[in-house]
């Protein structure tokens, strides 16, 4: 063994393949699960395929798919025994030499701990499914075969179940041959039966996963049926599929991933489905965190990889398309300011300034500070006298220096009028109280794609916006009665078409966009949600682009936000889904809105 090959060794022993064992004396370590396309492409270099799988070679960083069947005949004419990896971590496929097994769909692939690859069985396009098993090795990337007979009665089977268990056994669950899950402890040269499945929970090309130590099993098509069975052999059926799920089974996928099962949408109404969904419950329950923004296919290769040291579940498409996709899962983290405008101390160490207003007798400048948490209204008032106050800057208090200012006199905002602090709810107020009125911050601000925005404001009545972004691309928009947006499409606006948030009082309001999905917040009730990607809707659109903050008058297409703000605050980071509401709290203690 050379050098390479024992560091390459050593890390594999010492990684946790997704075994899914909890930490933290039985806690679930936090996550949030991500859903991406890696390419979205679908030249990648491989064909469409079906029943096809995937493998990573864990010493070379090689990302495998091989075999399959064309989907795009039907009746299918042609399955394939070819083999094609990638090195850069799914963007583009070569095609290598086929392999020396037949041609098949469907078949058993399961990774021992040392990195070597177990194949077993499958179907292919003659009626005669083969019933031989092959290991791969890492260090040669060449199969040698184990067996082409298992000798189990019966012989072939299709359309089982498959798993690995932390010791390197396998698993064939059902299939089309009986109703036994049969085990193999020498890399499928020999069989014995393990466990019996239960009459009425049958396995038609059922999925399955080794999890905490349990065998567990998703029916998949035309079933709703589920069950676990337990490392000494011990069945225990599960609550059935319901909703929409029951109708997505049929070619879906189950994966054990930091310790969770997590699910793939399959067939379902409509045609081929993306959802993602996690059960921390052994599949007592579950979550939908979001979808692949890719395009629809069923009988995914997918499985569970390290890519660039990260632990990921990667899947190629595999019916209608060969995009490369992957959820990963982000630590949850604190949320950083990354801007914050406020009439009163709004982040806990800030030193500097509130506001730069500008007195109409005679158009001098003055920064305003804060006397202890409040605005210095009595500073502010001396210094405006018995005229009008206009506001020139509103200092970022993240420590970004994301300050928004406005110059042509005109445009300014009130903060005095006659000598009279404005004020909503007896607070400082800033009154953008006719159309042209703005303030804007003409440096980019990124925002990363987990954030929250919340503001203080009372909308007044009629189609006024508030607006964060630019005409190209824009977070969100805010009316009395709408929640508007740009989600990259042509059309740059969608509306939520339902009552979201009221005007004529002073409200908190907040877009939260966290675990796959985008939520709208009035005074702390939930508003509306909505999967991010939709395209009607709340669906927040984001990238890695940078966008503009502007507050007022809209440049490009002249719609316009009069009312009254008090503050924005836009943090960024990965948080637990109910951990936001802890920004709502801190708001509504400074402004005592609700």
């Amino acid at each position: 063994m050379t050098e390479e090959q024992r560091r390459w060794l050593l890390l594999h022993l010492n990684n946790n393949r997704g075994g899914g064992t909890n930490s933290g004396g039985g806690v679930l370590t936090p996550y949030e699960f991500v859903a991406q396309s890696i390419n979205l492409d679908s030249s990648i270099g491989i064909t469409t395929r079906d029943g096809a799988r995937t493998f990573i070679n864990d010493l070379t960083g090689r990302i495998w798919c091989v075999g399959g069947w064309n989907p795009t005949q039907w009746p299918v004419t042609e399955s394939t025994n070819q083999q094609w990896y990638s090195d850069d971590n799914g963007e583009t496929f070569t095609q290598a030499a086929d392999a020396p097994w037949s041609e098949r769909h469907n078949y058993g692939l399961q990774k021992k701990s040392d990195g070597t690859i177990i194949l077993f069985g499958g179907d292919d396009v003659n009626g005669t499914p083969p019933k031989d098993s092959w290991t791969w090795s890492p260090i040669t990337e060449l199969w040698t075969n184990i067996t082409m007979d298992w000798g189990l009665t019966g012989g072939e089977r299709t359309g089982y179940g498959q798993a690995i268990d932390a010791s390197d056994a396998i698993y064939m669950i059902g299939g089309s041959i009986d109703n036994n899950i049969v085990k193999s402890t020498d890399n499928g040269a020999t069989w014995t039966v393990f466990a019996t499945i239960p009459t009425g929970y049958e396995v038609g090309l059922g999925y399955s996963c080794w999890h905490n130590n349990e065998l567990y099993n998703i029916c998949g098509l035309n079933s709703v049926k589920n069950f676990k069975v337990s490392a000494s052999g011990v069945v225990t059926t599960l609550p059935d599929l319901t909703g929409e799920m029951a109708t997505r089974a049929g070619w879906c996928e189950i994966v054990s991933f930091k310790g969770r099962i997590l699910w793939i949408d399959g067939t379902g109404s409509g045609g081929n489905k993306t959802g993602v969904r996690i059960s921390e419950d052994g599949m007592l329950t579950w979550q939908k965190i979001g979808s692949f923004f890719m395009r629809a296919s069923h009988a995914r290769a997918i499985e569970v990889m390290t890519i660039d040291s990260e632990e990921v579940v990667f899947a190629v498409t595999g019916n209608q398309s060969l995009d490369s996709n992957k959820i990963t899962a982000e630590p949850y983290v604190a949320l950083a300011n990354e801007a914050v405008y406020s009439v009163t101390k709004a982040v806990s160490g800030y030193v500097g300034n509130c506001l730069k207003v500008r007195r109409s007798s005679d158009n001098t400048e003055l920064d305003i500070g804060f006397t202890g948490n409040d605005l210095d209204t009595t500073s502010l008032l001396s210094f405006v006298g018995a005229g009008d106050g206009f506001i020139t800057a509103w200092y970022d208090q993240s420590g970004n220096g994301h300050d928004l200012t406005e110059a042509v006199q005109a445009n300014q905002a009130l903060i005095v009028s006659a000598g009279v602090l404005e004020t909503d709810n007896g607070l400082p107020a800033i009154n953008f109280n006719t159309t042209s009125k703005r303030l804007s911050l003409p440096a980019p601000i990124n925002l990363t794609s987990k954030y929250s925005i919340s503001t203080v404001m009372n909308l007044a009545a009629g189609y006024k916006i508030f607006m964060l972004g630019n005409t190209a691309n824009c977070y969100g928009f805010f009316n009395y009665d709408y929640v508007i947006h740009n989600n990259g499409n042509a059309n740059p606006f969608q509306q939520e078409t339902a009552t979201v948030f009221t005007s004529g009082s002073q409200k908190l309001l907040e877009i939260y966009r966290n675990r796959m999905q985008s939520e709208a917040y009035q005074n702390g009730t939930l508003k509306t949600m909505l999967p991010s990607g939709s395209t009607g809707g709340l669906a927040w659109y984001w990238d890695t682009d940078f966008y503009f903050l502007q507050i007022g008058q809209e440049y490009g297409f002249g719609y316009a936000f009069t009312g009254k703000i008090q503050e924005l605050n836009i943090k960024c980071g990965v948080i637990e889904p109910t951990s936001h509401t802890t920004i709502q709290a801190d708001i509504n203690a400074r402004f005592n809105i609700y």
